[in-house]
């Protein structure tokens, strides 16, 4: 009786530990606990993390709303994948190593303070609905991420888990999720973690009865845009490692450089406006096809050819807008936003404005609006403006007290004991002697008393000196007469009352920037048709003033025959209007992008594009002067001496004759 209920007992317990072995792979384990292949995926992650995220840098781990749907077929032991993250975010806190940032669907998200950069992202992806898709998942996951505008970094490192080990064709859904976050995002370092397809996942498989639940992979894909036959397409994956128990099977680099040093002519499609000289057309061709071929120079667009020569791309250039200017550099900004064209260039300045339409490239080149205004013109000074007044004066002075003094020496009672010249004795004989020493001719008899010569001999040094002092101030004179009062300011501007040439460009820049100065403008307001326009009625016309940048103005006076030497003929006021950087504008999280700012700032430093500014000003001045040789405006840096400068010298030689026959009348009246 005993060994009969020893052996029931013994039956029962085994019935009961064969329920709890069916109960326990079929029923999900409590939250709390992981499963073995969820522990493999904790411990994958955590070592990813800690060899690749930056520390210190944000880490964003992103989860979806609810909790998984696992299906009712599935052998493998589950639990919540809520517990997974837990987990992962445990082992992540425990190392202080990164600041933790969590995010789910049905969360909203805020920015506070000032915006940091994140630079890594674990993404985990499961179905919480029956019916629903894992990229249903992933594309609500992408607009929270978004959400963060001034955070959400494309070039971060991403990390995107599937946790679903049910689910067939893995491959194909690694490559879709990849495809999905290259074209919403341009995002390439991105490592998918996957159930493998070699795993035994559901019941009516026939090994099913051997699944081992730590014989689970999870393979880990990722791809190379710039792979021969892709080109930004995503058309391979590559298996770099699996996760497996234990953590990764293979000691390798997880995120491997992108962007090779050849991108074997890869297309890129570049949209540009016309603006010289920062973008300027010189060929366009209809193809047999109907296709129009363009064909760009300038400033800006030498940077983007030194840019596709170097990396070895295919550069074509999307037909141009016919706009204004303003509104064909919305239409090219949108070309990048929408994905249209990979870059965007042509007088793009570094504003917040521009860089919300996609990723700037570092400064290539720095301009500055200024007011270019009416250079000084040469001063039309007669021969008395050789001195101020108090000078001339003082020489006057001088010459009668020269006269005086040599009268009263030849008169005196000292003298008397010695009978000085007649030339001496009289007014009029001393003033013309001294007439003559200003003239630096002899006069007709020395002084004979010790006295007088002494005087006579100091007067003739003074003279001396004065005539090298007249003879210099004249040849300066003749030489380089000066120029009036140059305008400096604004505020001289205003009192100038030049007119104002103004384009459609500046009228709406100014409304933009709300640039209230051209209100208090005196003179006439005269439109033109384009900012060149203006330029060369300020290049060819006196008295006005207009808006533009030096490396415009410089283009516009090699254009119109302004050579380097007269340069000055480029007169701004000393302060400028706007200053900035100006940079292309590529598809937000383009790959490319690193690439583009090193060799900028290479070419940048060796002085490439300043060599080819100069050859393009040099051009066009040669290609001016070769249709037209006598078309460059003539000014010389010397001055013609006229009779009008001798204005003076002739109404004083005319008053003396005058004099002269009115003394003559009087001798013969009176005689």
């Amino acid at each position: 009786m005993c060994l009969f209920t020893e052996l029931s007992s013994v039956n029962t317990m085994c019935r009961i530990v064969a329920l709890l072995v069916i109960l326990r792979s079929v029923v999900p384990i409590t939250s709390g606990e992981l499963t073995t292949a969820q522990h493999n995926v904790a411990t994958c992650l955590d070592a990813i993390a800690t060899r690749y995220f930056t520390p210190g840098q944000p880490l964003v781990i992103s989860t979806p709303k609810s909790r998984a749907k696992h299906p009712r077929d599935s052998v493998v032991p589950h639990s919540d994948d809520f517990a997974m993250v837990d987990r992962l975010l445990a082992n992540i806190n425990a190392k202080e190593r990164w600041p933790v940032l969590t995010t789910k669907e049905n969360v909203s998200v805020s920015e506070n303070g000032t915006p940091e950069k994140q630079h890594g992202y674990v993404l985990f992806l499961w179905k919480h609905d029956e019916d629903a898709h894992i990229l249903e998942t992933l594309h609500v996951q992408l607009d929270k991420l978004e959400g963060y505008v001034y955070s959400f970094n494309s070039r971060g490192k991403f990390v995107v888990v599937v946790t679903d080990t049910s689910i067939q064709n893995s491959h194909d859904l690694a490559k879709d999720i990849i495809k999905k976050m290259w074209t919403r995002e341009k995002i390439v370092n991105i490592l998918i973690m996957i159930c493998s397809d070699h795993n035994v996942l559901h019941k009516n498989d026939s090994s099913a009865e051997h699944l081992d639940e730590q014989t689970l992979t999870f393979d880990l894909y990722t791809w190379f845009p710039y792979e021969p036959g892709q080109c930004g397409e995503v058309n391979k994956l590559v298996l770099l490692d699996q996760c497996v128990s234990g953590g990764l099977l293979h000691n390798i680099t997880h995120f491997p450089s992108k962007v090779p040093q050849d991108l074997i002519g890869c297309p890129i499609k570049a949209s540009v406006s016309h603006m010289s000289p920062y973008v300027i057309m010189t060929h366009n061709n209809t193809e047999e096809d109907g296709n129009i071929t363009y064909k760009y120079r300038g400033i800006e667009i030498e940077y983007l050819l030194i840019l596709t020569e170097k990396m070895n791309l295919s550069l074509t250039y999307l037909p141009p807008y016919e706009d204004e200017f303003m509104y064909r550099i919305i239409q090219q900004l949108l070309d990048v936003k929408n994905g249209k064209a990979d870059v965007a260039l042509g007088y793009c300045p570094l504003i917040p404005f521009f860089a919300d339409f996609g990723d700037p490239t570092i400064p290539y080149l720095y301009s500055s609006v200024k007011w270019f205004v009416p250079c000084a013109k040469p001063a039309e000074r007669q021969l008395y403006q050789m001195f101020t007044p108090p000078v001339w004066l003082a020489v006057a002075l001088v010459f009668i007290l020269t006269c005086t003094t040599f009268w009263g020496s030849a008169n005196s009672v000292s003298a008397s004991t010695v009978m000085e010249s007649k030339n001496f004795r009289t007014l009029s004989s001393c003033f013309h002697n001294v007439w003559a020493l200003s003239l630096g001719v002899a006069v007709p008899q020395l002084p004979i008393s010790s006295r007088l010569r002494m005087f006579f001999l100091l007067s003739v040094w003074y003279h001396f000196f004065m005539g090298i002092i007249f003879q210099v101030s004249f040849t300066s004179f003749i030489v380089e007469p000066g120029y009036e009062k140059q305008i400096e300011t604004f505020k001289d501007l205003i009192e100038s009352r030049a007119t104002f040439a103004r384009d459609s460009m500046t009228k709406l820049l100014s409304e933009i920037a709300s640039y209230h100065d051209l209100e208090k403008l005196k003179g006439p307001i005269e439109d033109c048709p384009d900012q060149a326009a203006c330029l060369k009625r300020y290049l060819t016309e006196d008295g006005v003033t207009t808006m533009g940048t030096q490396f415009q103005a410089e283009y516009m006076a090699s254009m119109v025959g302004t050579t380097e030497k007269r340069r000055r003929l480029l007169c701004t006021t000393k302060r400028n209007i706007a200053s900035g950087g100006l940079v292309m504008i590529l598809t937000r999280g383009h790959p490319l992008l690193e690439r583009f700012n090193k060799i900028i700032q290479h070419s940048f430093e060796g002085g490439l594009v300043t060599k080819h500014w100069t050859e393009l000003t040099l051009n066009a001045s040669l290609h001016k002067s070769a249709n037209s040789p006598d078309g460059s405006r003539s000014d010389s840096m010397y001055v013609a001496f006229t009779t009008s400068h001798l204005r003076a010298s002739f109404c004083v030689l005319c008053s003396g004759l005058l004099l002269s026959f009115t003394v003559f009348l009087g001798e013969m009246l009176v005689t």
